[in-house]
C-alpha cells in the first residue's frame, strides 16, 4: 500500500505539513489560494479586453477604409449620416 504524502507549504526554505498548522496558518492559505485564482481570473479577463480592444480597432480600420474608397458624392453622404 502506497504512503501518501501530506500536502506541504514552503516559507523561507522550510517546508510545514499543512494540516499541522494551526487553524489561524490554514485560514491564510487559503485567502492566498483564493487571492491567486482571482489573480489568474483577473489576467484572462484582462486578454479578454485586450483581444476585444484589438478587435475593435482593426474594425475601426475597415470602418475608416470602406469611407476612403468610396466615391466623392457617397462621402458627402455617408458623413452627413
Amino acid at each position: 500500500m502506497e504512503t501518501q504524502e501530506k500536502p506541504t507549504i514552503t516559507i523561507d526554505d522550510k517546508n510545514y505539513i499543512v494540516e499541522d498548522l494551526p487553524d489561524g496558518a490554514k485560514y491564510c492559505i487559503a485567502q492566498i489560494q483564493d487571492l491567486q485564482q482571482q489573480t489568474q481570473a483577473a489576467r484572462a479577463r484582462v486578454d479578454q479586453l485586450e483581444m476585444a480592444n484589438r478587435g475593435f480597432v482593426e474594425a475601426l480600420k475597415v470602418e475608416i477604409n470602406k469611407m476612403e474608397n468610396l466615391p466623392e458624392g457617397e462621402l458627402a453622404d455617408k458623413v452627413v449620416q
